[in-house]
């Protein structure tokens, strides 16, 4: 079954600032429903737009003809891992470059920068995923590009 997480006025955060993320469209795979929630209220809450999806195979079909600002993976799900996604999106002349923060229970914080890509295009978060690390991830990212 795909699930589909868009924008909705649902909010998981009392603090709101909404010009962190304003007019910023992140698009973000994980095959946890609960997470991609999670995740959109985050995002939502600093005045940004999630489009989410549980398929790996559905996110690289919105990627051939959408340009995020950013894109969240999570690094393990069934149908294909996060690694193979970033792959076939680099392949994808639109999504070349798009940054991107992979999700993954495999490392935790301190290992995170062992696994995080080397042309600052990429950052690599563990999970269970706080929001302050989010964000710092997420501006880091959008202020390179």
């Amino acid at each position: 079954m795909l699930n589909m997480v868009k924008s909705s006025s649902d909010k998981l955060s009392t603090e709101t600032d909404y010009t962190q993320l304003q007019g910023k469209l992140i698009f973000c795979v994980d095959d946890d429903i609960t997470q991609l929630q999670l995740l959109r209220g985050i995002v939502e809450s600093q005045g940004g737009r999630l489009v989410g999806t549980t398929s790996p195979s559905t996110m690289l079909n919105l990627l051939r003809i959408n340009k995020p600002d950013l894109l969240i993976v999570d690094v393990v799900m069934p149908e294909m891992d996060g690694w193979q996604l970033f792959g076939e999106v680099r392949l994808i002349s639109l999504n070349a470059e798009t940054p991107t923060i992979f999700l993954t229970s495999l490392c935790n914080e301190y290992e995170e920068k062992l696994f995080t890509k080397g042309d600052g295009n990429c950052l690599v978060l563990s999970k269970p995923i706080k929001r302050d690390r989010l964000m710092t991830a997420v501006r880091s990212l959008l202020h390179r590009h």
